[in-house]
């Protein structure tokens, strides 16, 4: 069995705060919260000069092309469309932290 720990903010200036302080695997945010969403956390991590490439962001909405191509830039891993189960968390938890052995 294996074992995943997280830790779960629901303040996004929190959010801010304990990314640049702590070493994440995988960190999955939220696009649209109130006051400060997703978008606004993925800029501040550019300004910064932090590696975007573990984040998987998460949405409910239907996004534009522009929405799209704005996350692309940021370099995030992948987005992943709510609603969203307890099996599709942990494969994508899995995909992304289990090395891949390439036998070609």
């Amino acid at each position: 069995m294996k074992k995943h720990v997280y830790i779960s903010e629901n303040d996004p200036k929190t959010d801010l705060k304990r990314i640049f302080s702590e070493d994440f695997d995988l960190i999955f945010l939220d696009l649209f919260m109130p006051k400060f969403s997703g978008f606004d956390i993925l800029e501040e991590l550019k300004q910064k000069n932090f590696d975007t490439s573990k984040i998987i962001v998460l949405t409910a909405a239907t996004l534009s092309d522009k929405e799209l191509n704005t996350l692309k830039s940021y370099n995030i891993r992948e987005i992943i469309f709510k609603p969203i189960t307890l099996e599709k968390i942990l494969s994508t938890v899995e995909d992304n932290l289990i090395p891949k052995i390439n036998l070609n």
